[in-house]
């Protein structure tokens, strides 16, 4: 009992000084979630209809409150979702973004600008720029085989908010 006991003091010691850690971080990643983002709710711009339609099921909201990010997700298939990031940089951002994603294809139609990345892992991503907002567009959906024309129609809406 006695070479046990100093074993227990120091897990719990340990346990104690992690869930204190855990605490400060927590607090911590509140705080900058609060005070960080002053841009457009990125909800308002996807809505719970628009991904609905883009995705051809339900869909239920991943809330990111108070940050750059709106996200829904399927609630039956792991991984499928769809995600709207506001972009800080404007145009100049865009720009940049383009000339260096590898295999971006540029969309017309869309906003001021847009362009297209298809990944392997089966995913489409559709970055705009409408005036100062730079946003993209991700959808995954492993049941659509078009995913490229579904991502484009869905910024293509979201753009004509704007």
């Amino acid at each position: 009992m006695k070479k046990i006991l100093p074993c227990l003091v120091a897990m719990l010691i340990c346990v104690l000084a992690l869930a204190a850690w855990d605490v400060q971080h927590s607090a911590a990643q509140s705080e900058a979630v609060d005070q960080g983002y002053s841009g457009p709710d990125p909800c308002s711009l996807l809505t719970l209809a628009d991904a609905t339609a883009a995705m051809g099921s339900p869909v239920v909201n991943a809330p990111h409150l108070g940050t750059n990010v709106c996200q829904y997700q399927s609630p039956t298939q792991a991984g499928d979702g769809v995600t709207l990031e506001v972009n800080s940089g404007g145009r100049e951002k865009f720009d940049f973004d383009r000339d260096r994603v590898i295999g971006a294809v540029p969309l017309s139609g869309i906003g001021d600008g847009a362009f297209v990345f298809v990944s392997v892992a089966g995913f489409a991503q559709v970055s705009v720029i409408k005036g100062a907002l730079y946003f993209t567009v991700t959808v995954m959906n492993q049941r659509d085989h078009h995913l490229k024309e579904s991502a484009a129609a869905l910024a293509r809406k979201i753009a004509s908010r704007k």
